[in-house]
């Protein structure tokens, strides 16, 4: 099932408390990547973690209620001011200690490697799989050159 970043930053932003919100996939070995949401909440304002996963389940699809929520005061920002999400991404496999996960994002693609250079495909000669950097959502580019 795809899931829209944007979708669920601006359900998040109809609470009430919420100031900003950034969405953002971390890696998880089971599904490949997980949700993450970093929430800034409004001057004054507390909330729970599970008071906005309640929030998030009363309203959209189980599978799109992030796993982990962080309430932040800032998100990463450039000289210019656009948000870094590889940077908030970076800090956030660091923090939540997914560094194993992180690693076997390629495992699929590199063992389709060996077989289909082993195999002889009409008219392709060269595969080449590589991650396009940076990755915040940990896509691949896959090439076939004849």
């Amino acid at each position: 099932e795809n899931i829209y970043p944007k979708e669920i930053e601006e359900f998040i932003y109809t609470h009430p408390k919420v100031s900003d919100v950034q969405v953002i996939g971390v890696p998880d070995e089971n599904y490949g990547e997980e949700i993450l949401a970093c929430i800034i909440l409004k001057d004054g304002e507390e909330m729970s973690v599970d008071e906005m996963k309640a929030y998030i389940r009363d309203h959209m699809a189980r599978h799109k209620v992030p796993r982990y929520i962080e309430f932040v005061s800032a998100f990463p920002m450039n000289a210019a001011g656009k948000i870094l999400k590889y940077k908030m991404r970076e800090e956030a496999i660091e923090r939540l200690k997914l560094q194993k996960a992180a690693g076997v994002e390629t495992a699929e693609l590199c063992s389709f490697l060996p077989y289909a250079a082993s195999r002889h495909m009409e008219g392709i000669c060269f595969i080449a799989i590589r991650r396009i950097p940076p990755s915040p959502t940990g896509f691949f580019a896959v090439g076939m050159v004849k």
